[in-house]
């Protein structure tokens, strides 16, 4: 009988050493717990306007690339007014000179309709040397602009990039206290199992020793 009860002690102290373990484990992991569901609201909390700063960063982009495309646009027009401006200077040129031969088609011409041709040549230049005024004034002012929303979309960029890093690290932190909820929760089950059998041994023991 003393060796049963020298066994029961035995059994007894090592649930008790065991059950101070899993004690320290479950510290711990209610520490580490803790923690890591502070992070996941901080995340969480700084992630509530990323809807929102997508869809303003969509819309800046595609204004931006809008705003570009035109900007190309124009400057080709532009060039295009600049060659037929060239051209129209070469016209004039052979209207104002002594020959009676068409600018255009090298015909014949009489003074009148040499003149009516000048005029023509003369209000198509000044259109276009209006029209490239115009342009030029709108390649300044888009230029400006296209400059300053490069910026933008540069600064969007990076904050792009962070929020999808921070939707990464949330999604971490997320497993990982799952994770260790989970254990944690297994680990109480354990003590509490513990603290049943050492319990038992306690009564077991008390009967066997007043036997």
């Amino acid at each position: 009988q003393r060796l049963e009860l020298h066994n029961l002690e035995l059994t007894q102290q090592q649930h008790e050493t065991t059950k101070k373990y899993k004690l320290q484990q479950q510290e711990a992991l209610a520490v580490e717990q803790k923690t890591l569901t502070a992070q996941n609201d901080i995340l969480s909390k700084q992630l509530t306007q990323h809807a929102d700063f997508q869809n303003a960063f969509v819309n800046t982009k595609q204004q931006f690339e809008k705003r570009r495309a035109y900007y190309q646009m124009l400057v080709q027009r532009g060039n295009w007014t600049q060659n037929e401006l060239a051209e129209l200077t070469r016209k004039l040129s052979v209207v104002h000179d002594n020959s009676p031969a068409c600018p255009l088609c090298e015909q014949l011409l009489t003074a009148k309709r040499k003149q009516f041709l000048g005029q023509q040549l003369v209000n198509t230049e000044t259109f276009l040397n209006h029209r490239l005024t115009r342009i030029g004034t709108l390649l300044k002012k888009l230029k400006d602009l296209l400059v300053v929303q490069h910026e933008q979309v540069q600064q969007q960029t990076k904050q792009a990039e962070l929020f999808t890093q921070q939707n990464t690290l949330l999604e971490q932190i997320r497993l990982k206290l799952q994770d260790v909820t989970r254990t944690h929760d297994q680990i109480s089950q354990e003590i509490a199992n513990l603290q049943k059998q050492v319990i038992a041994f306690e009564i077991t023991s008390t009967n066997k020793k007043q036997a």
